[in-house]
């Protein structure tokens, strides 16, 4: 258990680094980065002729076949993945309208 024992990143970088030098900070931003916001765009929402778009309007998954039902299922996306930029604000309403979205999409597939 000893080697799961935690350490204070804050002491092991001083062992290591002088105190606020270059090099300190680098290992500080290295070591303790992280995202403040909430990524967006990772599956782009776009057309088929659109070579980087990985959802269509839709929000069905482009190039996945819809498994054998044909009436237009497939994987779907319905998460801020599918936004190209990120809102000002938090992006828990754009994540509900987009899901709102989804509902309505659904319901006219299958009623």
């Amino acid at each position: 258990m000893a080697a799961y024992e935690p350490t204070l990143l804050q002491s092991t970088l001083s062992e290591e680094f002088a105190d606020n030098t270059d090099e300190y900070m680098r290992q500080y931003i290295k070591k303790l980065r992280f995202v403040v916001y909430h990524p967006v765009g990772t599956y782009r929402m776009g057309t088929m002729i659109d070579p980087i778009s990985v959802v269509n309007p839709d929000l069905r998954v482009i190039r996945v076949e819809s498994g054998g039902s044909g009436r237009g299922c497939g994987l779907r996306v319905a998460d801020d993945s599918v936004m190209q930029d990120i809102t000002w604000g938090n992006t828990q309403v754009s994540t509900v309208a987009i899901r709102v979205q989804m509902v309505r999409i659904l319901q006219e597939l299958y009623g």
